[in-house]
């Protein structure tokens, strides 16, 4: 994410948003770097892309919004009782 998604001193929270295919209510508003103690099997899904749709009701008509999102993104998920240090980037 760091090497995708940080340039100038900035994260690229819509590019974050886009390779973790998260949906809308999802704002990525965090992320948070864990660090782990020793080495472990852990669980690595690959992100695939994802359509969101969003419906608004206003004065009895459907305001329809549609977002692709490109997906791409790596979620591992580790034994959490073999964290050491968890870092909230931002």
């Amino acid at each position: 994410m760091q090497v995708k998604h940080f340039k100038n001193g900035q994260w690229d929270r819509q590019g974050i948003k886009q390779s973790l295919a998260l949906p809308c209510k999802n704002r990525a508003n965090a992320l948070d770097m864990l660090e782990i103690g020793e080495d472990q099997i852990a669980v690595k899904s690959k992100i695939v892309p994802a359509k969101e749709i969003t419906r608004y009701y206003r004065n009895q008509h459907i305001i329809e919004t549609r977002q692709q999102m490109s997906g791409g993104g790596v979620q591992i998920t580790p034994a959490l009782k073999q964290t050491n240090k968890v870092t909230r980037l931002w």
